[in-house]
């Protein structure tokens, strides 16, 4: 997972990275303990806010201070989203009523076991939000039963 687009730069226009903040953990304490859990206010913070500055948010004709790119990578190794489980099945029955004539049964079930695949955190380290995980990536348990005459 990346995120990015701090106080940008004038007359660049694409996305400004994060300064990491030296000695933190970009991992929450409810991460590195694990006991995140997002159905939790608290323990549902997926970045520690600490851990990123914006190099720009100072710069001012006053200050004195360059602009300058962030030094955080656009995808760190240690940063991984949530895994993706899902299971579908679908069974398939044929039988032959006469020559021509067949008749075939299917039944067909999605996201069997009613897995959830929790969505990104909010990656807008201006956020309110920011890090906390608010939705799913995938549907509830679906089934279908279908009855086809093949002739």
């Amino acid at each position: 997972m990346g995120f990015g687009c701090a106080t940008g730069v004038p007359g660049f226009s694409n996305c400004i990275r994060w300064n990491l903040v030296a000695g933190q953990q970009i991992q929450s304490a409810a991460r590195r303990n694990k006991s995140f859990n997002p159905a939790v206010p608290g323990q549902n913070i997926w970045y520690n806010p600490a851990a990123f500055s914006d190099p720009n948010a100072n710069v001012t004709a006053a200050s004195g201070l360059p602009y300058s790119f962030g030094n955080k990578p656009a995808y760190q190794s240690n940063d991984r989203s949530f895994p993706y489980m899902e299971e579908d099945f679908g069974l398939i029955k044929r039988t032959p009523i006469t020559e021509r004539i067949g008749l075939q049964f299917r039944a067909e079930f999605f996201n069997a076991f009613n897995r959830h695949v929790f969505g990104n955190p909010d990656g807008n380290p201006y956020d309110s939000g920011f890090g906390i995980v608010g939705s799913t990536n995938n549907s509830p348990r679906n089934g279908q039963l279908t009855l086809r005459v093949e002739f």
